[in-house]
């Protein structure tokens, strides 16, 4: 049963994040012409909807497999453990904001294969780190095929403003700038604590030792040397390049549900928009504060299509929206909830464990 006060929190974040949610979903459906909207959902051609699961299913195990040549150097785990990690901290990603989920699918980890929690959670953070590079490869290559040699407009009518909202390319490549060099920074430091771990522990041993009293120094110490030991994928490379190339591999199984499901729409659009859309999807997601991602993931599929498809019958863009939507929440709710059935992970125990960290 929830304690007190993370019960509190998990309301407040709840209420926060259903309340940004309803905004959004405002902002981006305000104006909306819903008789053509149902209308242009009546004409989805279901094959081609029913395929966009198919993707996402195969994504469930590429992101398993991906995780499993992280921890590999590290111990044996069998698969389904880090299957039913990873499905229930998705889940959790999506029904709480704040990504909650990272460190449930960290616990899960721990309860299942009896790992430390330090360790678990660096698996988790060097998991994510190959999946960001995963996703400044997908930045590039979408700046790359994406027409940058003249601004970006969104139409006026889109967001109901006075004027069109118009985008500097250089904004975008600065962007990319910074994101490449925040992806350095985090490897380096992985890397200096992983390689030289007995000299990082001796110094931030000395500099602890002089700020915090001795048994919470020791317990931050021990904390980071079990965080080191999860990292040890960095001495291998051939399987941090098996975890990189299976990051590309899940998200272009993500982007090309994007493209079944306009594909069931029968828009004619170029054909990296499915690659614009999930680029735009993660930049607006990045920092989850709604539930399921309702409205931030709706404002940016929208976004993503105006811009490089412009023209596009805005009633038909936002049915997508509803519809891409729905189609990227079902795998994961219906895994994430079999795995938490299947190895017995009380709901609210877990959401203790996660705000009670």
């Amino acid at each position: 049963m929830l304690t007190h006060r993370p019960l509190v929190r998990v309301t407040f974040n709840l209420i926060v994040g259903v309340l940004f949610a309803v905004f959004l979903l405002w902002f981006v459906f305000r104006g909306t012409d819903w008789n053509a909207l149902f209308n242009a959902i009546l004409t989805v051609h279901p094959g081609w909807l029913l395929l966009s699961q198919v993707p996402l299913w195969a994504s469930l195990y590429t992101r398993t497999y991906r995780w499993s040549f992280v921890v590999r150097p590290t111990m044996h785990v069998p698969f389904r453990y880090l299957f039913s990690a990873t499905q229930i901290g998705f889940l959790f990603n999506i029904l709480i904001p704040a990504r909650l989920g990272e460190f449930v699918r960290a616990y899960v980890l721990t309860r299942l294969a009896k790992l430390e929690l330090p360790k678990s959670l660096a698996l988790v953070a060097l998991d994510r780190t190959t999946d960001l590079i995963g996703v400044i490869v997908m930045v590039l290559v979408a700046l790359t095929v994406f027409p940058t040699d003249r601004p970006i407009i969104v139409p006026a009518d889109f967001f109901h403003t006075a004027q069109p909202l118009i985008i500097s390319p250089n904004l975008l490549k600065f962007v990319v700038a910074l994101l490449v060099l925040a992806l350095l920074v985090i490897l380096a430091l992985f890397y200096v604590l992983c390689r030289y771990q007995d000299a990082a522990k001796s110094f931030l041993d000395d500099r602890l030792g002089r700020l915090l009293p001795g048994p919470l120094n020791r317990r931050i110490i021990d904390s980071l040397s079990n965080f080191a030991n999860g990292l040890h994928v960095l001495r291998s490379g051939r399987d941090m390049v098996s975890a990189i190339c299976l990051s590309l591999v899940t998200w272009v199984l993500s982007i090309s549900c994007i493209g079944f499901v306009i594909l069931a729409f029968g828009i004619r659009c170029p054909w990296y928009t499915p690659l614009v859309i999930e680029v735009i999807a993660i930049a607006f997601t990045i920092a989850p504060i709604t539930p399921a991602m309702i409205g931030q993931f709706h404002l940016a599929v929208a976004t993503g299509f105006i811009i490089s498809a412009p023209g596009a019958d805005l009633s038909t863009v936002k049915a997508l929206t509803l519809l891409t939507h729905a189609m990227a929440l079902l795998p994961v709710m219906l895994a994430g909830t079999y795995c938490l059935l299947r190895e017995r992970i009380g709901l609210f125990a877990i959401t203790e464990a996660g705000f009670a960290r």
